[in-house]
């Protein structure tokens, strides 16, 4: 024998949840010389031992922190039972490698559970499946993103607890979808992960992606409120720019533009300047009041489109100015009111769902 390793893996088998532990023989080239009868009288014993952490009859995995606690006590007392009897046989310098006991993250995740239980049993669950299965994957990650965390550590703002926490989104959504889109994450703990701090601008873009995805049912509403709030608490200047865009869109698609002439439904003519949005996105009109002689005031005012009755577009009052023998006012609303149809302006609502 060259060397000795015992690992375990945890595993299934007909639908039981199991440990099985088992040890690995490395044989030298003296080994393949030995005749069939010598092999088997070295190794007529059975390689593995299985432990049973749940049954298929049982449908639950409500005792797994027990069971693999009591696994952990089961596993030290073997491997050390098994060290003393092959060092005994082979000496202390024969190579020997034991996989240790908390190597496997279920078995952490077990020991962090039944510990945080004692100090307050109200609101605890088991999660060892979503945990212990992601365990891996996020440590590659975590690893993977090193240079761009050096890079841009400033974009590292949120953290899958808060989000938690805040917007009561599982954490296993959140670090389900970091991990199927690759995004930048820093760990904080090893044995078992206690939270992720996550690159910001690269989530919104994953999650952006996972919400084109067809079937996503339940989850929609989650990520479309994380979306909100990213943009709301930690992408401000990136909402604002996107909404502007969508605002000057939205402006192309009116039927009133700067320079037509509006008759109000207070009778007033005015002149449009600029349209606006407030602070609630709301369209306004900045207008200039005509005067009696059909020449635009200085002063302007904001009025919001219900005070729109008619509108005059500015190639026809041109038009009409140039043509009437008398600028006038009242001549002019009498004119309108048989050129011009009443008027009804959409309602502007941005959507930060589209990218």
């Amino acid at each position: 024998m060259e060397s000795v390793a015992i690992t375990y893996q945890l595993t299934e088998s007909f639908a039981n949840h199991i440990i099985r532990i088992f040890y690995t023989v490395t044989v030298n080239h003296r080994y393949e010389k030995l005749s069939p009868s010598r092999k088997y009288a070295l190794f007529n014993g059975e390689p593995f031992y299985i432990y049973t952490l749940s049954k298929q009859s049982e449908n639950n995995t409500r005792q797994h922190p027990l069971k693999l606690l009591e696994f952990k006590s089961i596993y030290e007392s073997l491997t050390a039972a098994a060290a003393l009897r092959l060092e005994k046989a082979l000496g202390t310098e024969f190579p020997l490698t034991i996989q240790h006991v908390r190597a496997d993250p279920s078995v952490n995740y077990a020991i962090q559970f039944l510990t945080d239980l004692a100090e307050d049993s109200r609101y605890l669950y088991w999660e060892d499946n979503d945990d212990a299965g992601q365990w891996a994957s996020l440590h590659k990650l975590a690893n993977d993103s090193r240079k761009i965390y050096t890079q841009e550590r400033h974009l590292f703002t949120i953290t899958d607890t808060s989000i938690k926490d805040l917007l009561g989104i599982d954490r296993y959504i959140i670090r389900r979808v970091v991990t199927k889109y690759e995004v930048p994450v820093v760990l904080k703990g090893f044995q078992t992960i206690d939270s992720l701090l996550i690159h910001v601008p690269r989530l919104l873009n994953a999650l952006m992606q996972e919400l084109r995805r067809e079937n996503l049912s339940f989850q929609k509403e989650d990520l479309k409120k994380l979306i909100s709030y990213l943009y709301d608490q930690h992408l401000v200047n990136e909402k604002k720019a996107i909404q502007e865009q969508q605002q000057s869109a939205f402006i192309k698609t009116l039927s009133i533009d700067t320079g037509d002439v509006l008759l109000l439904t207070n009778g007033k003519l005015v002149v449009i300047n600029k349209i606006l949005f407030d602070y609630d996105n709301r369209l306004i009109i900045e207008c200039a009041q005509l005067k009696k002689k059909l020449e635009k005031s200085q002063r302007t005012k904001a009025i919001p489109p219900s005070m729109i009755s008619q509108v005059l577009k500015q190639a026809v009052f041109r038009d009409y100015t140039d043509q009437a023998r008398v600028r006038n006012i009242d001549l002019l609303r009498r004119w309108m009111s048989k050129k011009t149809s009443s008027l009804t302006l959409p309602v502007f609502q941005p959507d930060f769902f589209l990218q």
